[in-house]
């Protein structure tokens, strides 16, 4: 499992750099001006037209990372539905592990199996791209995942452990741990570019 974390992570560092710059835009200089921001769902108090909200700052991350682990991981954007199915399942994880929340096993089970039938669309993919290279396989897949990333997933993941696993590997590594980590850890450096905003200048 280390070693499909690796590989699933292994992209060059110019397509990591698009993939941040590209959600980070799409969330500072669309969603947060069009008052579209999705932690308003979440807000503890206020509001957009009170002016100010308080609410946890991890929320306004979490969906941003959870679109982009998944193009990371499946090659296509997230639909909207599915983001905030992802974001819904990592947050109750943590706010599970904090003890503020009762745990939500729907949320987090309509997940799993969300991602049992990407596996299951990465394996016809990665089928149909082996029988015939030249053939689109978003033809026979759409919009689920790109034939790159159907290829990867398969030469990735060992036939030796389960879909079921695997869709809970992906769940948990990428779309729990891996969302949450992301998005707590830019909530401290948002912090402290707020109290020191010199530093951004360096």
């Amino acid at each position: 499992m280390a070693a499909a974390t690796r590989k699933l992570v292994s992209v060059p560092t110019d397509k990591l750099e698009e993939i941040v710059e590209r959600y980070a835009r799409d969330l500072f200089d669309t969603r947060l001006k069009k008052n579209t921001w999705e932690c308003n769902e979440r807000v503890l108090l206020g509001s957009n037209e009170d002016g100010f909200i308080i609410a946890y700052l991890r929320d306004l991350f979490f969906p941003c990372f959870e679109r982009m682990v998944y193009e990371l991981v499946f090659g296509i954007q997230l639909e909207e539905s599915r983001n905030r199915l992802m974001t819904r399942s990592a947050e109750n994880v943590i706010n599970g592990v904090k003890g503020i929340e009762m745990r939500d096993m729907k949320a987090r089970r309509e997940l799993c199996d969300l991602l049992i039938d990407l596996l299951e669309s990465a394996s016809v993919t990665a089928a149909t791209d082996s029988l015939d290279g030249s053939q689109d396989a978003s033809a026979s897949n759409p919009n689920e995942i790109s034939k790159q990333n159907a290829v990867l997933l398969q030469e990735a993941l060992s036939d030796e452990i389960g879909r079921e696993e695997w869709a809970l590997f992906l769940q948990g590594v990428f779309f729990t741990t891996g969302a949450v980590q992301l998005s707590e850890g830019m909530s401290h450096v948002a912090q402290a570019l707020a109290q020191h905003p010199q530093v951004s200048f360096l």
